[in-house]
């Protein structure tokens, strides 16, 4: 498709959706690449701080990108970082039912050898159990 044609079908989709549909479909994708950046800080960076932030960057997200969950999930049991773990498990709270495929991490978490994780994690459980419930 040649660039004259893109841009008549842009003009096509303003006119027929409104303006709204572009600044939504550009909002989308730096929303994602935010993520992306949480997710990249929260696997790699060496300070236990930047981690901590990272994991509470993505619980704050409206993330439908499941590799947020997972990249949560994977931290709070593998994080060297009592602080980082407890991070991931509050995140994974307040991201309710969407981190539901975090159950199996955050019941491990229950077993952890920190006490702040451990409640963190149990109190994700019943935020994600509160969540599902109200769905049915």
């Amino acid at each position: 498709m040649s660039v004259q044609a893109r841009w008549a079908l842009i003009a096509l989709v303003v006119v027929c959706f409104g303006s709204h549909w572009l600044i939504r479909s550009a909002e989308r994708r730096a929303y994602l690449a935010s993520a992306g950046e949480h997710i990249l800080t929260l696997q790699r960076d060496l300070s236990p701080q930047a981690r901590a932030e990272a994991a509470f960057n993505l619980g704050r997200g409206r993330w439908e990108d499941e590799h947020a969950v997972s990249a949560l999930a994977k931290s709070l049991t593998e994080d060297p970082d009592s602080r980082v773990r407890e991070a991931c498990a509050h995140a994974l709270h307040r991201l309710g039912k969407r981190a539901a495929s975090a159950v199996p991490a955050l019941c491990e978490a229950e077993n952890d050898g920190n006490r702040d994780v451990r409640k963190a994690a149990n109190s994700a459980l019943a935020s994600i159990r509160d969540a599902l419930r109200e769905t049915r």
